[in-house]
C-alpha cells in the first residue's frame, strides 16, 4: 500500500472507530485485513489507539509531553489520596481500651477543645471517651 491509501486508510479507519460506533474487530473483518495489521499500519503513519478516546491519535512529541504530564498528575493526585487515607487511620492497642468507664470533667482551652473536637468529628470510628484515654496512655508512657 502506498502512502496516500494508507492516509485515507488512516482517516477511514478513525471514521468507522469514531462515526460508525465499529470496534477494531469489525474494521478489520471489513478491510479483510488481520486486527495486528490494522495497528502496524497506523503505527506506520505515527498513530496509536488511545483507549480513553476510542480512536487513533497522531504521535508526536507534543502530544505525549501532554500526556506524560496529565499522568504524572494523575499519579500525584492517587499519592494524594493514598497518603491523605494513611495519615487517618488510627492504630489503637485495645488493651488499653479495657475494664470500668468512670465519668471526669476536663476543662480545657479553647483552641484545642475545638481541635479535639474537629479531630473526633474526622474519627467517628471511635469514641470520644477511647481517644482521651490512648492520648492520655501514650502521654504517660512516654513522659514516665
Amino acid at each position: 500500500m502506498s502512502n496516500i491509501d494508507n492516509r485515507n486508510l488512516v482517516e477511514k479507519i478513525n471514521n468507522s472507530l469514531v462515526v460508525e460506533g465499529m470496534s477494531i474487530n469489525q474494521i478489520a473483518k471489513m478491510l479483510k485485513v488481520k486486527r495486528n495489521e490494522i495497528f502496524e499500519i497506523m503505527k506506520k503513519e505515527n498513530f496509536v489507539y488511545d483507549r480513553e478516546q476510542g480512536f487513533f491519535v497522531k504521535i508526536n512529541n507534543d502530544s505525549l509531553i501532554k500526556r506524560i504530564e496529565r499522568l504524572e498528575e494523575q499519579q500525584k493526585e492517587i499519592l494524594e489520596l493514598l497518603g491523605s487515607t494513611e495519615r487517618k487511620s488510627l492504630k489503637i492497642d485495645s488493651s488499653v481500651l479495657e475494664g470500668d468507664i468512670i465519668p471526669r470533667t476536663f476543662k480545657l482551652y479553647k483552641n484545642t477543645s475545638e481541635k479535639f473536637t474537629k479531630f473526633c468529628n474526622e474519627h467517628r470510628e471511635l469514641k470520644m471517651q477511647e481517644i482521651i484515654t490512648v492520648a492520655l496512655e501514650e502521654f504517660m508512657e512516654k513522659h514516665k
